[in-house]
């Protein structure tokens, strides 16, 4: 199988990666690692469902659209909300080369500097605003009590042990298990940071990986990776070893799986560079269900976080001969609630998003930054 890193649907990848410090390396302790919920069980396949285009209600009545001059300068880009009240950015200031991540209270207005970026950012274990670890295949921060509790550099792990050089790392910060997906042989081996336990998972064709929690692995296969056939979603219990296999459909591809909830996973799923905009994956873990959502006239790759999934919507079809080469334009801020399967318009007329575009986890307040304003979008 060609290896092709498709965009992260989460913009904070694409933001953190590049940066070329290399953090100390710390070993994840049972006391430092953040706590997780109930492990899952998987007892049967998912159950496969298709949505495409649902009704398109007008909810903006419902919602005030204010610029939001909270985080003075141009240099900072919105992340992720840990809680309903604070969100997580970049900031760069204007006489550092090293950007910070920080955290803003909406209620406060409170800026907190958390620790400087060096990778991992990808996938969010939370707990609560001042309690979460972030992983990703640079590496694994974690914040305990709002301090730097661990710190970890792939890229130095990998000097050290050469043997794993081609494997993606995907990390669980909270039990210190890594599943390396080696992508020249197309298998999965389950360690630790130590590899204290090294055990090979019972499944050829693996070429992505992701943690539903402390127990489950969720999988992306192939029967015949050179082939592109027989794509499949395996989940994978590391205490009890059981197993599901999902067969997806093979332009359908289980590719860059995400998280920042024990209850969904994003993911992209058609085998192209990037895929067309409007369309995303959803593993809805609470109904033993995939879901393939399809929206017309997205004007930005669609976002799932939490279990809202984010989209700047063109009123039109759009041309993207025309739509791609310019900033100009306008957009409605659309918000499709996976779980309920709801679609609604938040705000209108809104100037184009440029990537970063953030929703709390109940869903009531979004944090919009465009290209020549940033604006917050609440409930009334």
């Amino acid at each position: 199988m060609k290896k092709t890193y498709f965009p992260f649907l989460l913009s904070a990848v694409l933001l953190f990666s590049g940066c070329g410090s290399v953090p100390v390396e710390q070993r994840i302790t049972p006391e430092q690692a953040v706590t997780g919920g109930e492990s899952r069980t998987f007892s049967k396949e998912f159950a496969l469902e298709h949505r495409t285009d649902p009704p398109l209600t007008d909810q903006s009545s419902a919602y005030l659209t204010e610029d939001f001059g909270g985080i003075e300068g141009t240099g900072w880009v919105p992340i992720r909300f840990v809680d309903n009240d604070s969100f997580l950015y970049r900031e760069r200031a204007e006489d550092s080369q090293n950007p910070w991540v920080c955290r803003y209270h909406l209620r406060t207005g409170q800026k907190d500097k958390l620790f400087p970026v060096q990778g991992g950012a990808g996938n969010l274990f939370r707990e609560n605003a001042s309690n979460f670890s972030f992983a990703d295949n640079l590496g694994v921060i974690s914040i305990k009590d709002d301090r730097i509790e661990t710190e970890i550099s792939f890229a130095s792990w990998k000097q050290e042990h050469q043997e794993y050089e081609a494997c993606d790392i995907v990390a669980n910060p909270r039990t210190g298990k890594i599943a390396l997906v080696d992508n020249t042989t197309w298998k999965c081996i389950l360690t630790d940071f130590d590899l204290k336990e090294v055990s090979a998972l019972p499944f050829e064709g693996v070429y992505r990986a992701g943690w539903v929690d402390d127990d489950n692995l969720i999988l992306g296969a192939f029967d015949q990776v050179e082939k592109h056939q027989g794509s499949a979603v395996i989940t994978y219990n590391i205490q009890d070893k059981a197993t599901t296999k999902t067969y997806i459909g093979d332009n359908e591809v289980f590719v860059d799986p995400y998280r920042d909830s024990g209850d969904y996973c994003g993911f992209t799923y058609l085998d192209d560079d990037h895929g067309p905009p409007g369309t995303l994956g959803v593993v809805d873990y609470t109904k033993n269900k995939i879901i393939f959502l399809k929206l017309s006239n997205i004007a930005w790759y669609l976002n799932l976080q939490y279990n809202w999934v984010i989209a700047a919507a063109a009123d039109q079809p759009i041309d993207w001969d025309v739509w791609g080469g310019t900033t100009e334009g306008t957009v409605n801020l659309c918000v499709y609630d996976a779980a309920a399967g709801s679609y609604g318009i938040r705000a209108r007329n809104l100037s184009r998003p440029n990537g970063a575009v953030i929703i709390s986890p109940d869903g009531r307040t979004i944090i919009y930054q465009s290209f020549s304003k940033n604006y917050l979008i609440r409930e009334k």
